[in-house]
């Protein structure tokens, strides 16, 4: 395709993706959205995201106006408190072990609440995260459920809801969307790039234009998780999109990019151990495994490695994958009474559980 200064070329069509194509159509550009996968099998990692979002607010007076119709009828038996811009900096902060880019979080979270608002206007569906941990008629309005103010609102359906009203937004204006066409390298001139050489079927096709990367991480090559993480990551499962190669990573790199972050880190959850080997949109994120702060986790030994309790486990539950996977045979039991077992996340209810009525006896099996 020719040169076109008013083209932007956006690689990859998860929520970072798909956000940054309607903010650059809002503001008048040509823009083509590429993507790897089929429509089918669209939407990288955010399809099989829980969706849970962040953002500063002063509790349910302000949350209340972002939600759905249908989540509304919960803003009575629910509660939550504020979260401030401080407590987001806190969190970011201290989540990153104070790597975090300044500029960057301070973009995020002082834009966090105006973004929702415009996702929101947008077509994004949100609701109260109420719905997913218990069920309406144990709720009063004397009684509510009281959602940790950082982890209030998600999207509706989950990742497959956030997606598919931002694919509707995609498709509600002229916005090109290319699918089984991942991006095979980047046109450079000098130190300047000029586009992106896709690799359609049949054909290379070179397109000219700004770039926008949202095409994500390198989670589903085993090679450069060995190169990034270390021994033992290239056999580990994937619980999202087959689709995130790293490909793109690795061209900007070569182009001059400059590498910055934790590329020895990364999100690992804790997933079921009959989980399949790469994510499977009849299941998304069900897979997860995030209920530990209300048991013990033992490793292969029986012994503890972590502690289950140390924070609410939004904040702890994707560094706990790291941990499980350092233990022998990467792997782990959660061990629960009976009396919290009303407590636990409803995705729980996808595995049959181990069952005994002592240590003793669950240790024979």
């Amino acid at each position: 395709m020719s040169p076109n200064e008013d083209r932007v070329i956006v690689v990859g069509a998860g929520n970072a993706a798909l956000v940054a194509a309607l903010a650059a159509h809002e503001r008048g550009a040509d823009v083509i959205v590429l993507e790897a996968a089929s429509r089918e099998e669209r939407g990288g990692n955010s399809r099989f995201a829980g969706a849970t979002f962040r953002f500063v607010h002063s509790g349910m007076s302000s949350i209340e106006p972002l939600l759905a119709e249908s989540s509304k009828e919960l803003v009575p038996i629910s509660a939550a408190g504020e979260f401030s811009r401080e407590d987001y900096l806190r969190d970011l902060m201290e989540t990153s072990s104070g790597r975090a880019v300044p500029e960057l979080v301070s973009a995020v979270v002082d834009e966090s609440y105006e973004t929702m608002a415009w996702m929101r206007d947008k077509g994004v569906q949100w609701e109260l995260s109420t719905r997913k941990f218990v069920k309406q008629h144990q709720l009063t309005p004397e009684n509510p459920y009281v959602l940790p103010p950082g982890g209030a609102v998600r999207a509706v359906h989950e990742g497959i809801g956030l997606t598919d009203d931002l694919f509707a937004a995609v498709e509600r204006t002229d916005i090109e969307v290319w699918y089984d066409s991942p991006a095979h390298s980047l046109i450079t001139e000098g130190s300047t790039v000029r586009g992106v050489r896709v690799r359609r079927t049949g054909e290379f096709v070179d397109v000219y234009g700004q770039v926008v990367l949202g095409s994500g991480g390198f989670e589903a090559n085993p090679e450069m998780r060995l190169r990034y993480l270390g021994p033992g990551w290239d056999v580990v499962k994937v619980r999202g999109s087959r689709f995130n190669k790293g490909a793109m990573l690795d061209e900007a790199l070569r182009a001059g990019a400059q590498a910055v972050g934790h590329w020895g880190g990364c999100h690992a959850t804790p997933v079921a151990a009959d989980a399949p080997d790469v994510g499977d949109l009849a299941i998304t994120d069900k897979t997860g495994r995030h209920s530990y702060p209300y048991g013990l986790l033992v490793n292969a030994h029986g012994e503890r490695f972590i502690d289950e309790g140390e924070e609410y486990y939004m904040k702890t539950y994707a560094k706990t994958g790291a941990a499980i996977r350092a233990q022998p045979r990467a792997w782990a039991a959660q061990v629960f009474d009976q009396k919290v077992l009303p407590h636990l996340q409803p995705r729980y209810s996808t595995q049959e559980p181990v069952t005994a009525d002592t240590i003793a006896e669950l240790e024979d099996k």
